[in-house]
């Protein structure tokens, strides 16, 4: 998945994505939950810290 599925899919701009994707901001709770459902995953998945993460 690209960063532009998100903005076409939520209806944001491509500079938001990339705010939330380098961790300079991050979505509301409702948006969040939104990119849960298009990824099809729980929502807790995206706000548990990632072994990828933690590796950094």
């Amino acid at each position: 998945m690209k960063n532009n599925d998100l903005v076409i899919h939520l209806e944001v701009k491509k500079e938001t994505v990339s705010r939330w994707v380098n961790n300079k901001q991050q979505p509301t709770l409702n948006t969040l939950n939104e990119i849960a459902k298009f990824l099809n995953v729980d929502i807790r998945e995206l706000l548990h810290q990632s072994e990828w993460m933690k590796a950094k």
